[in-house]
């Protein structure tokens, strides 16, 4: 991924689990591969996701961190893979909800404006 990681707060992360299904991963699980526009941004609540280049591992993160939103929003692909390594959990935010949150009043706006002003 291009853009560096967001890190969310515990506060972010809180407001997100009120509204949102923590889905938990039981498996590692690839989100999207290198070249692919992704059809949802993804939080990481706890656990870890791993970068990928030509399915290689370029790096990880454990941090409470949103990835993927830039390139849904805008329809494009990702500079690396990224998956969701098993006993992870995450929130899988869409487009639809995404381009929503655009409006200053939707509860994920700061979170989306931060992300996106990094």
């Amino acid at each position: 991924m291009k853009k560096p990681l967001t890190t969310l707060s515990n506060e972010e992360i809180s407001s997100l689990k009120k509204n949102h299904e923590v889905i938990s991963v039981l498996t590692d699980m690839d989100i999207v591969y290198e070249k692919q526009v992704p059809i949802a941004g993804l939080v990481l609540i706890q656990g870890e996701i791993e970068f990928t280049k030509k399915y290689k591992t370029k790096g990880n993160t454990t941090s409470s961190c949103i990835v993927g939103v830039n390139e849904v929003m805008n329809h494009l692909p990702v500079s690396a893979g990224f998956k969701v390594k098993k006993n992870s959990e995450v929130i899988l935010l869409g487009k639809s909800e995404l381009m929503k949150a655009t409006d200053e009043h939707s509860e994920i706006f700061p979170i989306i404006r931060k992300y996106l002003q990094n």
